[in-house]
């Protein structure tokens, strides 16, 4: 028995797995894929992972008590499980999925399962069809970037989609919850490492491709066919695939639904122009409203998102809840309130300079985020931002352009520099924004950033203490000027050779914002 008191059938944990010979006759007491975990009695699922094979771990689960090893023929070291019970699989990744799903009491029957993927506006995405299924009564529950979350629950998000023994018994919770309706960020590593196994997706979701991730996948076809397999292996058969269709004819997008339907899969579009199955009409983007056609009716919608990005993520949950069977009406009242942590968000309603902050941890982010900014026409447009350590490097130039390009100052700055040397991420940074600068006279030369503030020129810096750079914007901001902190949303951390300290872009900005209006009340009253 485990701590909980629950012992189950070897047999009942593995029905539904592809098993290289019979099921031995066995009760056990737990499921586990890390062999410091096992409990006497458990079950030991050995899975290879992107930095270590479980397989070399079975002697320390066996020595550890563990009564049954499940592992992929063929990669037991010999003698290995000599002590406890061999059962051999063709996949122990999907095995591990299917046995958690078992072991929970397979929680997720009965409930409407949506997951959302693709490189940018997943969270927003989620936290759309969290209100949409709200409004129309459904309970609701989310696993996502910033928190997992149902009626009466909140918890802090270790990974935007965790393993299987983590999703299944967050699952079980919801179900004594009463949730009806799960809503699922769906990362291309979980789908590359097969962590929803055993999940079944009654809709699936694809926001749009543009790189990232690119230290784990390589290359851009491999990043890609890691969110293919969303809607090949983990949709089911008569689910539905919704993609936005940003228009291009060489996209991701139009690839992938190209291939879903030469595959027969039932798959639907939406966005602007004529020809796909959801049509956004009349669109406006500071905040997004446009009309959307639907083959159930047409629907106003509104919501106080803004850009022209929000306007295929709002279309994309709506045309989805509808896909689904929500009225077009309902679905747009759902959205009409929603707003997002960290995405875009306002910090300070009322104060000035307008300063705002943003996830946008890619080029493409980086650049729809600053280029909504831009159109607002501010005075000067300010961003702060940094890229991450031990993430894809070839990124951090492509940044540093992209905020040359769009910004008039730039303040480069640490993101979470993890074990890389912050200097060193913020030099390939800078060797972007020199690169668009073309061959002629530097356009953003590089200035000392509270001289560069005050002057009210156009430039950059480098500022590598995150605090420093986001006081020195906000404090020697001018009037009209605009800040964009972007780089972490709603993080509230930031993490420096393996340790993880307070800091939360939003509170930082407020109490600068805070200072500045103190400063300027004094400044009036020394006058008056």
């Amino acid at each position: 028995m485990n701590a909980a008191g629950n012992a189950y059938s070897l047999a009942s944990l593995l029905h539904g797995v592809e098993c290289c010979g019979p099921v031995p006759g066995l009760t056990v007491t737990g499921l586990s894929d890390d062999s410091r975990a096992v409990v006497p009695g458990g079950v030991f699922v050995a899975v290879r992972g992107s930095r270590v094979d479980g397989h070399e771990h079975i002697r320390e689960a066996v020595r550890r008590g563990c009564g049954c090893v499940v592992a992929e023929r063929g990669r037991v070291p010999a003698g290995a499980a000599d002590g406890a019970v061999l059962v051999e699989v063709n996949d122990s990744r999907r095995a591990l999925g299917i046995m958690a799903r078992n072991m929970h009491g397979r929680p997720d029957a009965g409930m409407t399962l949506v997951a959302v993927t693709g490189t940018n506006g997943k969270t927003t995405v989620s936290y759309l069809l969290e209100g949409i299924f709200a409004a129309c009564g459904h309970r609701v529950g989310v696993l996502g970037t910033i928190s997992w979350r149902w009626p009466g629950e909140t918890l802090s998000a270790r990974l935007t989609t965790p393993g299987p023994l983590e999703i299944f018994s967050l699952l079980a919770r919801m179900r004594d919850a009463g949730v009806t309706h799960l809503v699922m960020e769906v990362s291309s590593h979980a789908l590359d490492q097969d962590r929803v196994a055993g999940l079944g997706f009654d809709a699936a979701l694809f926001t749009n491709l543009s790189r990232d991730h690119l230290d784990y996948h390589q290359d851009m076809e491999s990043y890609y066919q890691a969110k293919k397999k969303l809607f090949t292996a983990y949709l089911k058969d008569d689910g539905c695939a919704v993609i936005c269709r940003p228009g291009e004819d060489d996209s991701a997008s139009v690839r992938l639904f190209r291939e879903l339907a030469a595959g027969g899969a039932r798959v639907f579009s939406c966005g602007r122009g004529d020809g796909g199955d959801f049509v956004v009409r009349d669109a406006r983007t500071a905040p997004v409203e446009f009309t959307l056609e639907t083959p159930a009716g047409r629907a106003l919608c509104r919501s106080p998102l803004v850009g022209g990005f929000n306007v295929e993520n709002v279309a994309l949950a709506c045309s989805a809840a509808v896909c689904l069977g929500a009225d077009p009406a309902e679905a747009a009242r759902g959205v009409a309130g929603v707003r997002v942590p960290g995405r875009l968000e306002r910090v300070g309603s009322d104060a000035e300079p307008s300063v705002y902050v943003d996830y946008a941890h890619t080029p493409g982010a980086l650049a729809r985020v600053l280029g909504v900014l831009a159109a607002s026409e501010p005075r000067r447009l300010v961003v702060v931002f940094g890229c991450g350590g031990n993430r894809d490097r070839g990124k951090r130039r492509l940044m540093g352009a992209a905020a040359a390009r769009i910004a008039d100052v730039v303040a480069v700055t640490s993101d979470n520099p993890r074990d890389e040397d912050p200097a060193v991420i913020a030099a390939e940074v800078e060797e972007g924004i020199r690169e668009a600068a073309g061959s002629g006279p530097a356009r953003l030369p590089r200035m000392e950033l509270a001289r560069l503030m005050r002057s009210g020129a156009r430039g950059y810096d480098v500022v590598l203490s995150r605090e420093e750079a986001i006081a020195t914007v906000i404090t020697e901001a001018r009037s009209g000027d605009v800040i964009a902190i972007c780089g972490k949303g709603h993080e509230d951390y930031q993490e420096v050779r393996g340790q993880r300290s307070f800091f939360d872009d939003r509170e930082v900005a407020r109490r600068f914002l805070a200072g500045r209006e103190a400063a300027r009340t004094r400044r009036a009253g020394a006058v008056s």
